[in-house]
């Protein structure tokens, strides 16, 4: 990866605050659900979520997960990873960036129903189609 292609990946994720995040459930199926998402400066995805729903209960069993973010100006990232909750320290840093980012997660900021997850990339596909040439390109970090 060059430090053109994670500036542009990470300034797509900083002009967005919704994404599309796709788990698999126990049957096997994908179920997607939109969140408010912040990043790191590594490329990693941060979420909150209540514990009780699919998407935390699906990830309990798959870590394994995808992501659609953007679309603006045919810009748009998909991403695959892991997905870890994240505790102590770690989540308190997390939970702060990511409420600094979405304003509508406040709410829930020290809300012991929510847990925090940081998702680590295996795979980025950053396409945009707004240019021409067309700009597609991939990385894998397997």
């Amino acid at each position: 990866m060059t430090d053109e292609q994670k500036e542009k990946i990470l300034s797509l994720f900083k002009r967005n605050e919704f994404g599309v995040l796709a788990t698999n459930s126990e049957s096997g199926s994908p179920e997607s659900a939109v969140m408010a998402f912040s990043e790191t400066d590594d490329l990693c995805i941060v979420f909150g979520s209540f514990k009780d729903t699919r998407k935390n209960k699906n990830i309990a069993k798959d870590p394994h997960v995808s992501v659609v973010i953007g679309y603006e100006n045919s810009t748009s990232v998909q991403f695959e990873g892991v997905a870890t909750a994240v505790e102590g320290g770690e989540r308190e840093i997390l939970e702060e960036a990511h409420c600094q980012k979405n304003d509508g997660s406040q709410m829930f900021r020290n809300d012991l129903r929510q847990e925090y997850f940081k998702v680590v990339p295996t795979w980025i596909r950053y396409s945009n189609f707004s240019v021409d040439p067309q700009e597609v390109w991939e990385i894998d970090f397997k």
